[in-house]
């Protein structure tokens, strides 16, 4: 219970601009993060009440089991809870209303509060964002908590509106501004912001920008470690994981691309290095839209007249069928969504090649696009087949057990008997909701 006030104060409770407050941003706030070590303090003592609270609720669960009055124990929980409540709010009681206020009103003049699809969000407007980060309340928390929550808004302007590459990159500009003025280090919740911002705002070039997530994603957990602060991080750890989920999964796919794309220079190379960003910035939004996940398959089986294009856009479209199907964090993918995979998995079957043919020529460039021509082809789509489960379809099931049975290729036979065998051993399992 405490766990979810704690985030749903972290995320909802931030700041933003009336005229009048405005005027209170001075011209040294900007770059100003100074840590705050009582946050450190009070993140401790938070979470050493926090344990006392659950081993007291234990303690009362088993009062009650024994059908024993658990009243004292209870009185016990209610003053640690007043204790941990003011730790959390004591010293931000006076910032709270002014923050929310200050909040509410950036949120209706960027009109964030609503649906942005018919007009995205303007490089003025990432402008007027960034900014917030740098206005100084006086007060670490109060700093620490506005910081938190620009930084989380910004995460769903990336994730989820179309925002422009303009904005893409104005707004990850103001990202490692704020960090170049020492912002991203006084509390955990920050670290942890700044790098889930920075991971959805990186695209494949921004090589410094990612490795500076990275190390703020790894700064941010041996924080908490240290704090043992694990009891506020689950909610918040899933959000930056699956921030971080094109970098970590894809990264060995869009090193070779974006080199090829390099060395292919002039129109084919600069076309080759758009398909590679394309991909890269649907990954989140194809796994929520079955018509992104039709658009990210058409960019990834378009003809680039490369051989090693081809094989990576495949590489990676099976790599990220895979992920979607298995993620844990999504708790099972829409049926409608499933059924395209599927669909799209047996048609790959039926249309590759009956051996293996890893030739690398520029003949077989435009002849061979979106086949499983090659023994890493064929692992990668065994590995999002097997994801399938108990959802695969029973089309899908037996295109695969013919084929397996009259394939020549062993490479390929071994791939399709893989399959059919753990499809098989799925079938009669519970079918995942949706």
């Amino acid at each position: 219970m405490l766990a979810s006030v704690f985030i749903t104060f972290l995320v909802l409770h931030a700041p933003v601009e009336s005229a009048d407050a405005q005027s209170r941003v001075a011209p040294q706030a900007r770059g100003r993060n100074l840590p705050g070590p009582q946050i450190h303090a009070n993140d401790a003592r938070k979470q050493a009440i926090f344990d006392e609270i659950a081993a007291l609720e234990r303690r009362a669960a088993d009062e009650r089991a024994a059908r024993r009055d658990p009243g004292a124990l209870e009185g016990q929980i209610e003053q640690k809870q007043t204790e941990w409540r003011e730790i959390e709010f004591g010293v931000m009681r006076p910032f709270v209303p002014l923050i929310a206020e200050r909040w509410s009103q950036t949120m209706a003049r960027l009109r964030l509060d609503r649906d942005r699809s018919d007009a995205p969000l303007t490089t003025v407007e990432a402008g007027a964002l960034i900014d917030e980060l740098f206005y100084d309340w006086g007060q670490p928390e109060a700093n620490d908590r506005q910081q938190t929550t620009i930084l989380h808004q910004m995460h769903l302007v990336l994730r989820e509106g179309d925002v422009t590459d303009d904005v893409r990159r104005a707004l990850l500009g103001g990202l490692l501004e704020f960090h170049d003025g020492g912002g991203g280090y006084s509390s955990p919740s920050v670290a942890r912001a700044l790098a889930t911002g920075l991971a959805v705002a990186a695209g494949p070039a921004d090589a410094g920008a990612i490795e500076l997530a990275y190390s703020l994603r790894d700064l941010s957990r041996a924080w908490d470690d240290e704090l043992q602060y694990g009891a506020f991080r689950g909610a918040a750890d899933d959000i930056m994981d699956r921030a971080f989920e094109r970098h970590d999964l894809f990264a060995a796919v869009f090193g070779p691309l974006t080199a090829d794309a390099n060395d292919s220079g002039g129109r084919d190379g600069d076309r080759l290095r758009k398909a590679v960003e394309r991909m890269f910035h649907l990954l989140p939004k194809a796994r929520q839209s079955v018509e992104r996940l039709d658009e990210m398959r058409a960019v990834a089986l378009d003809d680039y007249r490369s051989v090693k294009a081809h094989d990576g856009l495949l590489q990676l479209l099976l790599h990220f069928y895979r992920h979607v199907l298995s993620d844990p964090l999504r708790g099972g993918a829409d049926t409608d969504f499933v059924r395209a995979i599927d669909k799209h998995l047996a048609h790959l079957v039926e249309e590759s090649p009956v051996a293996l043919d890893e030739t690398e020529s520029a003949a077989h460039s435009s002849r061979q696009r979106g086949t499983l021509r090659t023994k890493s082809h064929w692992e990668a789509w065994t590995k999002a087949t097997v994801a399938l489960g108990p959802r695969a379809s029973k089309s899908t099931r037996r295109l695969i057990a013919d084929r397996a049975g009259s394939a020549k290729d062993p490479t390929i036979r071994a791939a399709l008997d893989t399959a059919r065998t753990a499809l098989a051993r799925a079938e009669g399992s519970p079918k995942t909701p949706g």
